[in-house]
């Protein structure tokens, strides 16, 4: 009686001891679902492959027609837990026009979304299929995390920097 008493002591500590040594995926704010889309927030919460596009040349004009590159799925990932997060959308954004600065394709499956970055004015564009099957888009402020996301700029497109603010 008394081993079986350590015996269950022991197996409900270790029990509790697995969630802790777990990495489940960060859940995706509301506000950052409202700004995001369901359909988006999924695809960037376990991304499978990522590609990118680097818009903006080495004296700082802007191209129309970047070529698109396999990237590392870590910036996916790293890009997935920035914009699931409710913090990066707590500032407004900057003044100005949308000017494409750099852009990710990220990939589930079968599935893509697109967000475009602009650091001209701290903004940012998702594009992703609505439910109907035809691409949407969504635009919104993305001040508060304007540093991380040119650190992730930058980690994907070596020769990318961004302007600071």
């Amino acid at each position: 009686m008394l081993w079986d008493m350590k015996f269950t002591a022991a197996l409900l500590l270790l029990l509790g001891m697995l969630p802790c040594g777990c990495a489940a995926p960060q859940q995706t704010g509301t506000r950052a679902n409202d700004f995001l889309g369901a359909s988006a927030a999924s695809i960037l919460a376990a991304p499978t492959r990522v590609e990118g596009w680097n818009f903006t040349r080495p004296d700082g004009s802007i191209m129309a027609d970047a070529p698109i590159e396999p990237l590392d799925i870590s910036v996916a990932r790293e890009l997935g837990e920035i914009l699931r997060s409710d913090q990066t959308y707590s500032e407004p954004s900057g003044s100005g026009s949308f000017q494409h600065s750099v852009g990710f394709r990220v990939w589930r499956g079968t599935e893509a979304v697109d967000v475009i970055l602009s650091f001209g004015n701290d903004q940012m564009e998702v594009r992703y299929p609505a439910n109907n099957g035809s691409a949407t888009s969504a635009f919104a402020g993305v001040t508060a995390a304007r540093d991380r996301l040119a650190k992730l700029a930058h980690k994907a497109f070596p020769e990318f920097n961004a302007q600071p603010k």
